[in-house]
């Protein structure tokens, strides 16, 4: 009997033909994967430009288990994924970013390894750090060099990215992270190892081609607050 799995994705303005991009990557995951049943849940997160029907039409046509989640105003990345988690019933879930910038053989053997580990994450390759900008580049490594020196007991300093499955005792943690936006991953490994998790890295691969936008500085000096916050949790 196949195990459930909720793949979780959130909107926030997606760019023209997300839902085709999208659709496209998900099947193509789907086919190699005879051991988990699917459902796709989409998490707008207070999309600025309207999210059309059609395409939410075209998505649902195309993947019958795909269920569509919104509310009126911008929370955050970290919000939208724990809204789309709450509402998933499945045992397993897993959450990437709506163009599914990883590779299928990536998301592949994550899933393969999943049933082995109550936390599966991907950490970056070396190639990975190519595809970011200077800025970007420059966040990652810093706040890798914070977290080793300031969560010792972390699995890994490289917890921002945006690949990660688990089963229900990692849900439980998930939906326990109260971050909205950036630092919300560091959250959740923080309690997933507080509580004793089996939580299981591997380097990922990125899809040729994608690039990742520069982040706004308000949204930076917001998640220096949420880095004091996480310090001041720690015992």
């Amino acid at each position: 009997m196949k195990k459930e799995l909720a793949f979780v994705v959130p909107a926030f303005n997606p760019h023209e033909n997300w839902h085709e991009i999208l659709v496209t990557r998900f099947l193509e995951i789907q086919t190699h994967i005879p051991f988990f049943q699917f459902h796709l849940y989409i998490v707008n997160d207070g999309s600025s430009v309207p999210i059309s029907k059609e395409s939410i039409q075209y998505i649902q046509r195309e993947i019958p288990n795909a269920s569509y989640l919104t509310y009126e105003h911008n929370q955050g990345k970290g919000h939208a994924l724990r809204y789309g988690v709450s509402h998933a019933k499945e045992e397993y879930v897993l959450y990437t970013d709506i163009d599914i910038p990883y590779t299928s053989a990536s998301i592949i053997k994550l899933l393969e390894l999943l049933p082995q580990h109550d936390v599966v994450m991907a950490i970056k390759n070396e190639k990975y750090y190519q595809y970011l900008t200077p800025q970007r580049r420059f966040i990652s490594k810093s706040l890798q060099f914070c977290i080793r020196l300031l969560f010792r007991k972390l699995p890994t300093a490289d917890t921002q990215c945006g690949l990660k499955a688990m089963n229900a005792k990692g849900k439980e943690q998930f939906v326990a992270t109260t971050i909205e936006r950036y630092l919300f991953d560091l959250e959740f490994v923080y309690l997933a190892a507080k509580n004793n998790l089996d939580i299981h890295t591997f380097a990922v691969e990125l899809r040729e081609g994608i690039l990742f936008r520069k982040m706004d500085k308000k949204i930076l000096l917001q998640e220096l607050q949420n880095l004091g916050r996480l310090l001041m949790k720690r015992n």
